[in-house]
């Protein structure tokens, strides 16, 4: 048993190291995000126009319906170590997005950046950097064309927003090692968004918790501490890092 848990704990910390190389808001090929909408859909769907900038099978689907409205994710970034972010965007009907950032407590800090021009000829990528802004960040926002009338009912493909650690090497090998588990840390559930198979174990190797093929996967009742959390995705098994609060 000894064995193990030092070996759990040596996967522990290397995981703590490898998320802290970028973080991950949604890619929707393993990590699907924390949102709310106020009425507009967002949603995964299959990826409309695979083409040089992004192949990935998933992306983000989101319906523009009403004014103003805008999809919102839970973060918690502070732009000092995470000096930059990137995300690509497909709009169908070509126009401009503005990412907004907020607290924790939902008070407005600044736009990231405005009016970026996104074709309507397929997937660009776009990368920003935060500049001096030193507040931590709890919430962002992207908003279409201002959230103006005229872009009702108007749909936008996002996918693989990414908060980049100044210095890291990249996104790609982190995605295909570990397992972002979402929200993290968690209360009532984590969300498990294409994986057939989903352990989760505690530190000494124990397994306390099993769902197959769950949207979701309730972690209510597991104590408070840390736990492995092993996600089979297709014939691949991805492991990863929960914090249970």
């Amino acid at each position: 048993m000894k064995k193990i848990t030092t070996f759990l704990f040596g996967i522990f910390c290397m995981l703590s190291v490898a998320n802290a190389q970028d973080i991950t808001v949604f890619d929707f090929d393993g990590v699907s995000p924390s949102f709310t909408t106020y009425g507009d859909t967002f949603v995964s769907t299959a990826n409309p126009l695979q083409d040089g900038v992004n192949s990935s099978a998933n992306v983000g689907l989101y319906t523009h319906t009403s004014e103003w409205n805008e999809p919102f994710f839970v973060v918690d970034i502070d732009p000092t170590v995470y000096p930059t972010f990137e995300m690509m965007v497909y709009a169908p009907t070509a126009g401009s997005i503005a990412v907004g950032c907020y607290d924790a407590s939902w008070n407005f800090l600044d736009w990231f950046s405005t009016d970026i021009t996104v074709p309507a000829t397929g997937w660009v990528k776009l990368t920003h950097a935060l500049g001096s802004f030193t507040t931590h960040i709890g919430n962002i926002s992207l908003r279409f064309n201002g959230g103006s009338t005229t872009t009702y009912g108007a749909t936008v493909y996002y996918d693989n927003f990414v908060f980049k650690k100044a210095g890291a090497a990249g996104i790609a090998s982190t995605r295909e090692q570990v397992f972002s588990v979402y929200p993290n840390p968690a209360t009532k559930y984590i969300t498990t968004q294409n994986a057939q198979k989903v352990t989760i174990l505690d530190l000494n190797g124990r397994i306390v918790k099993e769902a197959f093929n769950a949207e979701k996967v309730d972690v209510s009742s597991l104590a408070k501490g840390a736990y492995i959390v092993k996600a089979q995705i297709d014939n691949t098994t991805k492991i990863g890092k929960l914090i249970k609060e």
